[in-house]
């Protein structure tokens, strides 16, 4: 998740810190354009659906995010 890359990208040197939030926050940018048109798109089809789509994404984040830290620590 944002909050765990963001500490990860504040560990790198000083020479790079500068391209690490510039990056952090062009792929914020990107993230969320996308997840609100595709979101949108599923919301149109099925509220429900939208909710569920939700459900999923929210468990994979948390199953991958405990993956990240356990390869990154």
């Amino acid at each position: 998740n944002h909050a765990g890359i963001s500490t990860i990208l504040t560990d790198l040197p000083r020479e790079f810190l500068n391209e690490a939030a510039s990056l952090n926050s062009g792929v914020r940018f990107l993230s969320g354009g996308l997840g609100m048109f595709l979101g949108g798109i599923v919301m149109q089809k099925s509220f429900i659906l939208g909710f569920s789509v939700a459900a999923v994404l929210l468990a994979a984040l948390l199953l991958f995010s405990k993956r990240l830290t356990k390869a990154i620590a």
